[in-house]
């Protein structure tokens, strides 16, 4: 999945969709079951893995492999997340919120 070509996005119904921008057609849909996706990107080294977070304060870990559930989910913040941030050579990542706290 380390294709240039791929682009992920976050949608309000808790939805993230994975896109081909060739054909600009959807090519994996992953459900969250959590409230509005506020941010999600791809780690940095590991471009087959992808995190999401949510108005609800959580971040869920997906692998674009195993589309069917998130291999790990986690609350960070009391309020929304609304943005975040990978670290370029590890797994760590950063989470800003509206609970006015940032998070490794």
């Amino acid at each position: 999945m380390s294709e240039p070509t791929w682009l992920i996005s976050g949608s309000q119904d808790g939805t993230m969709e994975c896109f081909d921008i060739r054909s600009k057609e959807a090519r994996l849909t992953f459900y969250s079951n959590t409230e509005s996706v506020c941010d999600v990107q791809f780690l940095p080294h590991q471009s087959h893995t992808f995190a999401a977070v949510s108005e609800n304060g959580h971040v869920q870990l997906w692998d674009v492999h195993k589309p069917d559930r998130h291999f790990q989910h986690f609350t960070a913040h009391s309020g929304p997340i609304f943005a975040y941030d990978w670290h370029q050579e590890s797994t760590w990542l950063a989470t800003a919120s509206r609970d006015k706290t940032i998070k490794v």
